[in-house]
């Protein structure tokens, strides 16, 4: 006596049951409801209209991991050791998820002017990168995961490619991250994503490689027109200071080809 029959459920733990299955509902439904993202669909080698990409964006889902700081700027961004070196080091000091779940997931919103991360979920803005920021895209393979790399600068408006000049003109091996150099070493970050496969991992890299092509095949173009423009409109004078700044800007590209923002399968 007192004690409940097998089988029968109490009213109140038939209330408390039913708030929390429609609790469990909701969340499901609020996971499942997310809306359909402004994407394309590529089928390698496929490119998209350089025109999307200057003048719309394209979206993906990925997962984010999250972003490592004050990484040597003399990292090898091709050197599949090197980078899971440093995932391997923040996954085990709990600053890197070691298991993913649909917390994790993201949309990457890429443009000709920037890569913009925000949850899946409520779409709340991670980080915002822009392209002249971003000095090389790597995909790694770690057994299962498939992760893309962005190598990025430390400090919003230093360029990352200084770093990579730095790394020339000391002379540092690429596969040794404990050599030391003689004065200060710019720093950059590492924003790690995971695609589903190898496939979206690839066609990520794709989309960024032809990002990278666009923007300096439009600052060429731009140098140029500016150039053209002040010759004819001052043939007497010097460049203005922008032009002579994008004749700098350009003429450092040129000269330093290996530090043009890059994609690299690790």
């Amino acid at each position: 006596k007192g004690k409940e029959e097998p089988g029968i459920v109490s009213p109140f733990k038939r209330v408390f049951l039913k708030g929390e299955k429609s609790r469990d509902k909701k969340a499901h439904e609020k996971v499942t409801e997310r809306r359909p993202l402004h994407t394309v669909v590529l089928s390698l080698p496929e490119r998209v209209e350089p025109d999307r990409l200057l003048s719309d964006y394209i979206e993906k889902e990925v997962k984010y991991l999250g972003q490592l700081t004050s990484i040597p700027g003399y990292l090898n961004p091709s050197s599949r050791t090197e980078i899971l070196h440093f995932i391997d080091n923040a996954k085990r000091a709990h600053q890197l998820p070691g298991h993913l779940t649909q917390e994790h997931d993201a949309v990457l919103s890429l443009s000709a002017y920037n890569v913009k991360l925000a949850w899946r979920d409520g779409e709340d803005i991670i980080l915002r990168v822009p392209i002249h920021d971003i000095a090389a895209v790597s995909y790694v393979r770690d057994d299962a995961a498939h992760l893309v790399v962005l190598k990025t600068a430390q400090d919003p408006g230093i360029s990352p490619s200084q770093s990579l000049c730095a790394e020339s003109s000391r002379g540092l091996s690429a596969g040794s991250l404990s050599e030391s150099a003689v004065g200060p070493v710019e720093a950059c970050c590492l924003v790690i994503l995971a695609a589903e496969s190898k496939v979206a991992a690839e066609e990520l890299c794709c989309l960024l490689g032809q990002v990278f092509q666009v923007v300096y095949t439009e600052s060429t173009i731009d140098f140029l027109d500016r150039a053209i423009f002040d010759g004819a409109s001052t043939p007497t004078h010097h460049l203005s200071l922008h032009s002579a700044a994008s004749l700098n800007l350009w003429m450092w590209v040129v000269r330093h080809p290996t530090a043009r923002p890059s994609v690299r399968a690790s």
